[in-house]
């Protein structure tokens, strides 16, 4: 009988290290609040929920000094505005995430909306300086619509 207690306590206990709550962060870069970046910001968060239990979407303009990103355990940055022509990211999107904890061994995806030309460049070069600071790259995307928007919400964790 003792056995039989003994399983059923050693069930609770690995069931406890195996159920973590992941808790990510959605960083969002875009001055103009268009209409198609809140489609897909509801898209994300919609396909997230599939492998983390707690997203939160904050807007990386807003950032307040206290808001720190190192204390989540996923981060996903999310580059809504993408000039036509333009392959470089704006500067200030590094700046402001290096500004708010953005440090080595943090784990998360990067994101961009495809526009224009040079769209998967735009990508690669948003990868590269984040990955400069440290940042560590698991997923990677260019979103075309909000059903991509879920696919890779889903990757999100």
């Amino acid at each position: 009988m003792p056995t039989v207690y003994c399983v059923a306590a050693l069930a609770q206990y690995i069931h406890f290290f195996y159920y973590i709550i992941m808790t990510a962060v959605l960083v969002y870069f875009d001055k103009g609040q268009t209409a198609q970046t809140n489609l897909f910001l509801e898209a994300l968060k919609e396909g997230a929920h599939t492998r983390c239990d707690d997203l939160r979407i904050l807007d990386g303009y807003a950032l307040n000094d206290t808001d720190r990103l190192n204390m989540y355990g996923y981060i996903a940055v999310f580059c809504a505005e993408k000039p036509l022509f333009a392959s470089k990211p704006d500067p200030t999107v590094i700046t402001i995430l290096k500004d708010h904890g953005l440090k080595e061994g943090c784990k998360g995806c990067v994101l961009t909306v495809s526009r224009g030309l040079f769209s998967d460049k735009f990508t690669r070069n948003v990868m590269n300086a984040l990955e400069s600071c440290g940042f560590m790259i698991d997923y990677f995307d260019s979103l075309r619509t909000a059903a991509d928007a879920r696919r890779a919400g889903a990757n999100i964790g």
